[in-house]
């Protein structure tokens, strides 16, 4: 959540998406965390983890998408920003 606050301090976010992200952290099981950079790009293999993104808001939850046949996962717009704070503070090296 620091660097949630951080990405805040910096402008980088606004207020309510810094809340919003602290939220998703707070309801978060660590490990699946972890698993975020796996759904940057779309995703056909699904995991619990998956499931858990969609449930916070980090995956939309509409599988599979508009054209595609097959299930897929991708993060959205907020679980993008929440890659990113991460990834740019060095949390998943």
């Amino acid at each position: 959540m620091g660097m949630i606050y951080k990405a805040r301090l910096l402008d980088k976010i606004d207020n309510d998406t810094m809340l919003r992200l602290c939220f998703i952290v707070n309801k978060s099981f660590f490990l699946d965390l972890k698993k975020l950079p796996d759904y940057v790009e779309d995703k056909t293999q699904d995991t619990i983890a998956a499931y858990n993104f969609i449930n916070l808001g980090l995956i939309d939850n509409f599988v599979g998408g508009y054209w595609k046949d097959e299930p897929s996962w991708v993060l959205n717009q907020t679980g993008r920003i929440l890659h990113d704070i991460l990834k740019s503070n060095g949390w998943f090296d």
